[in-house]
């Protein structure tokens, strides 16, 4: 094959691939909140460090994060010494949108640069010393109810619905409202009659490959301020639990199907 002939069918599967994913395509700006692009919160006369909150984006998938406290912004300096932190990173994917909340408390060192970034960390929002090029700390967002959050209530009275079992022979179960949309860590959702789609990976259930992708869905009436987790401990059927003060079986519907 001749290379115009190679050349030309690199441009047609690009062209495919573009129209194809028209819809997928994503920028920075449609999840930045307004924050600052910076601010000085340090004394002149004081040793200082500087933070960031970390962005990116490659078309199909972005991700910008920004500082809440000590302020609303994406670079601060400040003071060098004992730090607060707390931080929100907007994801935007084919999957949809959801949020990651994360806090943390360290020492800053005088002359350091700081950055906050969900980079190669799915379940997790990372704090790394760019100086020293080593990590600081690590904010689990799958197991912290401040964490990977769907917010798709529009009042109030809302409930949460979150992942169960992860890691663990509970399934490592997420739930959704709807398709892959819906999907995340954490839902936060009206109060009320719901419906719940739930995943899991279970491994009590092995396949030749050792998991093996169970669905289910669940109706029930959703109480303001409870939270809820579905977990594939049975092998017959999913469970919904309700684990607001204590674990509370709501209902175990059947599998669906597996892949």
């Amino acid at each position: 094959m001749t290379w115009n002939g190679v050349l030309k069918i690199h441009i047609f599967c690009t062209l495919v691939f573009i129209t194809f994913c028209a819809g997928c395509f994503t920028t920075i700006s449609d999840l930045k909140t307004s924050a600052e692009d910076y601010v000085d919160l340090s004394d002149p006369s004081a040793d200082k460090a500087q933070l960031r909150a970390a962005k990116w984006d490659i078309g199909i998938a972005g991700v910008y994060c920004y500082m809440t406290a000590p302020a609303y912004a994406e670079r601060v300096t400040l003071n060098a010494g004992r730090v607060d932190v707390s931080v929100v990173c907007e994801t935007a994917d084919i999957m949809g949108h959801y949020k990651s909340k994360a806090s943390f408390s360290f020492d800053a060192l005088a002359g350091h640069d700081y950055v906050i970034t969900k980079r190669d960390c799915h379940a997790c929002v990372k704090l790394k010393d760019l100086t020293t090029n080593k990590l600081v700390a690590k904010y689990d967002t799958l197991n912290n109810p401040l964490g990977r959050v769907a917010d798709l209530s529009t009042g109030d009275n809302t409930a949460i619905i979150r992942a169960g079992g992860a890691f663990s022979d509970k399934g490592n179960c997420q739930p959704s409202t709807g398709g892959r949309r819906g999907r995340s860590d954490f839902l936060e959702v009206d109060a009320g009659p719901i419906t719940i789609d739930g995943e899991c990976q279970a491994r009590i259930l092995p396949d030749f490959f050792g998991r093996r992708r169970r669905m289910s869905s669940f109706e029930f009436v959703a109480e303001a301020g409870h939270t809820y987790t579905i977990t594939a401990t049975e092998k017959e059927c999913m469970s919904l639990l309700d684990i607001t003060s204590e674990e509370i079986v709501i209902a175990c519907e059947p599998y669906e199907k597996s892949k």
